[in-house]
C-alpha cells in the first residue's frame, strides 16, 4: 500500500515485463571545428519482444 492510503485499500500491484533477449545499439559522432567550438550526434536503441527505447541528440558547445 501507499504511505497514508485508507487501511482498506487493496494494495498497488506493479508490474514490469523483461525481454530474455534484448539488443542494443549505439552510437557517438563528435566533431570539433576549434578549441572553442565542438558539435556531438548521438543516437541510442534498444530493441527486444517486449522493450522499444529509441534516443537521439545533439550537443553544440561554444566557450567564449
Amino acid at each position: 500500500r501507499f504511505l497514508g492510503a485508507n487501511p482498506s485499500a487493496d494494495p498497488a500491484q506493479i508490474g514490469t515485463a523483461l525481454d530474455p533477449l534484448v539488443y542494443q545499439l549505439g552510437a557517438r559522432v563528435r566533431m570539433i571545428g576549434s578549441e572553442r567550438a565542438g558539435l556531438a550526434i548521438s543516437y541510442q536503441g534498444e530493441f527486444g519482444d517486449e522493450t522499444e527505447s529509441q534516443r537521439a541528440g545533439i550537443d553544440f558547445r561554444w566557450r567564449f
